[in-house]
C-alpha cells in the first residue's frame, strides 16, 4: 500500500535525522572502506544507548502512574481530567518530576510489594542507562574493564541477543507495573500475568487499556 503524503513527509524527515545522527548503516557501501567499520560501531552503539535510555524512561513513567494512581483516583472515562486539578500538578511537576527512578520504585513498593524480578530489572535497567548516558566509553567504567564490555545478564548489549534480552525484560517489568497501575494491560488483568501475585484485587473503576498511561497524557 502506498504512503500517505504524510507519511512520505516522516519517512524523509526520519532519513535525514539518521544521517544525522549517523544511524544511515544502509549506505555503508557509499564510505570509504577505512571509516566502514567505525561507522558502523558508532551505529550498533547509538541504537544501544537510544533502546537503554528508552526503556528506563518508560521503567520511570509507568513508577510515576503506579504512585499517582495510589494518591489520585481519576474516573477511568476521562483520562486527561487529572491535569485540570492543580494538587494532581503540583505533586508531578514537582515532586515526581524531580524524583530519580530508584526512589520511586521505593515509594511503589512501599505502597504495595513489587516483585524481586521486577525490582532486580529496574536496578540493572539504571546502572545501564547511568553507564551508557553518562560515559562516551562505558566499557572502560571500574564496573566493566575487566571484560572490557557493557554486559547485561553477561550478553553484550551492543548486540543483538544483548539488546534483545535487555528489551524482553524491561517488556515483562513494564506490563507488571501496568497491570498494578491500571489493573489491566494487554488484556491481562492484575493477578493474573508474569510475578503477579494471586491475592484478590480490591474493587476498582474499570480497567485503563493499552495505550492510557496517565502521567505522560500531559
Amino acid at each position: 500500500m502506498a504512503l500517505t503524503k504524510e507519511q512520505k513527509e516522516l519517512r524523509k524527515e526520519a532519513k535525514r535525522m539518521a544521517e544525522l545522527a549517523q544511524l544511515n548503516f544502509w549506505n555503508i557501501e557509499k564510505a570509504r572502506k577505512d571509516v566502514r567499520t567505525p561507522l558502523l560501531e558508532i551505529a550498533i552503539n547509538k541504537i544501544a544507548v537510544c533502546v537503554v535510555v528508552g526503556e528506563y524512561t518508560l521503567l520511570d513513567e509507568i513508577l510515576a502512574d503506579c504512585i499517582c494512581e495510589h494518591y489520585f483516583k481519576t474516573d477511568p472515562g476521562k483520562p486527561f481530567i487529572r491535569w485540570d486539578d492543580d494538587k494532581f500538578r503540583i505533586f508531578v511537576n514537582y515532586l515526581l518530576d524531580e524524583t530519580y527512578l530508584l526512589k520511586k520504585m521505593e515509594v511503589a513498593n512501599a505502597i504495595k510489594p513489587i516483585a524481586s524480578e521486577v525490582k532486580n530489572i529496574i536496578q540493572k535497567t539504571n546502572s545501564l542507562r547511568n553507564a551508557m548516558a553518562h560515559s562516551f566509553f562505558p566499557e572502560n567504567r571500574k564496573e566493566n574493564r575487566k571484560v572490557g564490555k557493557v554486559l547485561y545478564d553477561k550478553k553484550d548489549i551492543r548486540t543483538a541477543e544483548g539488546l534483545a534480552a535487555f528489551v524482553e525484560d524491561c517488556g515483562n517489568a513494564f506490563g507488571y507495573l501496568s497491570r498494578r497501575a491500571f489493573g489491566e494491560w494487554d488484556g491481562i488483568k492484575e493477578g493474573n500475568g508474569k510475578w503477579d501475585t494471586k491475592e484478590e484485587r480490591a474493587a476498582r473503576p474499570e480497567s485503563r487499556s493499552k495505550g492510557q498511561i496517565l502521567v505522560s497524557e500531559r
